[in-house]
């Protein structure tokens, strides 16, 4: 993960730091589009992040008629409500819908990037909101973007002559368990993501009563509160373990084996505490081909890497009950003079200059290939449904 300095630099040009993402939509079915004539299916199971925002025809064109069916971005509460007193300015997020409804790609929204009027007026963008009048502007803001944008929303009646693509699933925050999208000086907390989630809830369905809501991806990493206990802690707080429909993480890893165990332990952590009704996404994943030796394979060890962790969560999808998967990220970053070494500058599916590297055509072959994302058909979470096991 990005040290809170480079997340603060960069948070504003990059969809969310992970193929963030992007597959949101479970159950919706393939969307098509034209390619000179013939029928693209695009799967909303695999998707993609992006350090560049894909908010221009030109910027989605890598992505047109390929079967990536889901693209994961920030959706920017900072853009919609820059000031205390001005009301809400949808210009930003309309523009990035109706770009990526253009090229038939389903959005998974991030809620994030708090407005400067909520963080001192200092730039921290990824400090959440506190408890109080700003947690209550936040759920406000989360009812207004689901209203706009979800099932029958305002947009959609706005813009007829659009694919209707509404967003249906909404993740909250980004990496929550990561100092660097927490409180300044605070130790990343379950309970204060508590209120967060809580708040985003009530907005969201609000705003719109389908809504799904997505736990925010959980990072890997030293700096980071360890995954596995923070969704523990998560789960036996009171009141919590209804809050979300799917879970999301963002294994990094070494190996895809090593990834593969920690997918695993998430999902044993879910199903120990009554939750096997909820979906598992991967919002973030990938290997980085720079100089950096952390996540570190060359471009043909990226391309193994990705077909052996892809492979086998697709197969095991079932058991896993996997919602969607995104790699991190479409395309390299530029590195920044003061930083150029860092891994996540290098996992992109294509280089600087927009050549393919080798593990983007496995990608899109795996992504061809892959099923649709299943939908769930059990009821929402609620206390009645979802007594830990052995109680």
């Amino acid at each position: 993960m990005p040290s809170a300095g480079r997340i603060r630099g960069l948070v504003a040009r990059f969809l969310l730091a992970a193929a963030v993402l992007c597959i949101a939509l479970a159950g919706a079915g393939p969307a098509s589009a034209s390619a000179g004539g013939q029928s693209v299916d695009r799967w909303p199971l695999v998707g993609i992040n992006s350090w560049q925002w894909l908010d221009t025809d030109a910027e989605v064109e890598p992505l047109r008629d390929t079967p990536i069916g889901s693209y994961r971005v920030v959706f920017s509460w900072r853009a919609v409500e820059p000031q205390a007193d001005g009301g809400y300015d949808f210009a930003v997020p309309d523009n990035l819908v109706a770009v990526t409804a253009r090229a038939h790609l389903q959005l998974l929204p991030v809620l994030i990037e708090s407005p400067s009027w909520v963080t001192g007026g200092q730039a921290r963008p990824t400090e959440p909101p506190e408890p109080g009048p700003e947690m209550e502007r936040f759920e406000l803001f989360t009812a207004a973007v689901a209203r706009r944008y979800g099932h029958g929303g305002d947009f959609w009646r706005e813009h007829p002559e659009l694919p209707y693509l509404p967003l249906r699933t909404w993740e909250v925050w980004n990496e929550p368990n990561y100092p660097a999208f927490w409180y300044p000086g605070r130790t990343p907390d379950p309970s204060g993501y508590r209120s967060l989630l809580s708040a985003a809830r009530r907005g969201l369905h609000s705003g719109d009563r389908l809504a799904r809501i997505l736990f925010g991806g959980l990072a890997y990493g030293k700096a980071a509160s360890p995954p596995e206990r923070y969704l523990s802690r998560f789960l036996r707080l009171p009141g919590a373990r209804c809050l979300f429909d799917d879970m999301s993480i963002h294994p990094y890893s070494p190996s895809p084996k090593a990834s593969l165990r920690a997918i695993d332990r998430i999902r044993g952590i879910l199903n120990r505490a009554g939750r096997r009704d909820a979906g598992l996404w991967l919002t973030e994943y990938g290997w980085n081909t720079g100089p950096s030796p952390r996540f570190h394979a060359s471009e043909a060890g990226q391309r193994r890497n990705l077909l052996r962790l892809t492979r086998r969560v697709l197969r095991q999808r079932r058991r896993l009950r996997l919602r969607g998967i995104y790699w991190f990220a479409l395309r390299d970053a530029p590195s920044p003079p003061e930083d150029p070494t860092w891994w996540g500058w290098h996992t992109g599916l294509l280089r600087p200059d927009g050549s393919a590297k080798p593990a983007f055509d496995a990608y899109l072959r795996l992504a061809r290939r892959a099923p649709d994302a299943s939908a769930t058909t059990n009821p929402r979470c609620s206390p009645a449904n979802t007594r830990p096991a052995g109680r």
